[in-house]
């Protein structure tokens, strides 16, 4: 199971990639191989984080007796 604390760090850790991807992008002159290793990167990163969350966060908040937590 992933805890919050987890997805937080995941968070950070894909804002912190997405900000190298883009300051590379920006660059004067872009490395194309950078780039794509970093976008390549994000991509994994975050299907992985996407998937942490679908297997444990919103199952959770969707079982939650807290109505506006499970969506009712």
């Amino acid at each position: 199971m992933t805890s919050v604390e987890q997805l937080i760090v995941e968070h950070e850790e894909l804002d912190a990639l997405a900000l190298q991807l883009e300051a590379q992008v920006r660059s004067a002159e872009p490395n194309l191989a950078i780039v794509l290793a970093l976008r390549a990167r994000l991509s994994v990163e975050l299907t992985n984080h996407l998937s942490g969350e679908d297997a444990s966060l919103y199952p959770a908040l969707a079982s939650s007796s807290d109505t506006h937590l499970a969506g009712a």
